[in-house]
């Protein structure tokens, strides 16, 4: 099962799960997705056209490592600019941390209509963003295990 999430929209929570202490609960936009139908038969969507993102929670509210994967990804010069922000959760308890294209942000904060997901908005308006931004994912990962080694941090949680 690991494996085959890490290939499959979440390379960012394996790879931060390795670094930092998060709980376990975790969301993020997977590539491809599988369901059986009534006769048994598996069907596979293809849900590239979705916007990509990442949804972690630090372990005993620990977001100081927020500014550290800030800083880093503030840092990615790829095909797509990433930000990761703090979603506060209503039910209170730890905040959430959501790591997505800037450009996703941009359009929930201005032209997506207040009563539809971003997601949605953007697979209607701007699915070939998405698949360039599902595409450029691995380069962040890349991107970030280089950061992270380089500015002293060891994969001690890896499980």
């Amino acid at each position: 099962m690991r494996e085959q999430a890490k290939k499959n929209g979440g390379e960012i929570f394996f790879l931060l799960r390795d670094y930092f202490p998060l709980d376990e609960w975790r969301k993020y936009c997977s590539r491809t997705m599988k369901i059986k139908d009534a006769n048994g038969t598996i069907i596979e969507f293809d849900r590239t056209t979705l916007p990509p993102f990442t949804t972690i929670r630090f372990r005993d509210g620990q977001s100081g490592y927020a500014e550290v994967l800030k800083t880093a990804i503030s840092g990615y010069a790829g095909e797509v600019l990433w930000n990761i922000f703090e979603y506060k959760r209503v039910s209170g308890g730890e905040s959430n941390w959501i790591i997505e294209p800037q450009f996703v942000s941009l359009l929930r904060n201005t032209e997506c209509p207040p009563f539809e997901s971003v997601s949605d908005y953007v697979q209607k308006k701007y699915p070939e963003f998405s698949k360039k931004a599902h595409a450029d994912l691995i380069s962040l990962v890349s991107y970030l295990t280089l950061w992270l080694t380089e500015h002293g941090f060891k994969p001690v949680y890896a499980v």
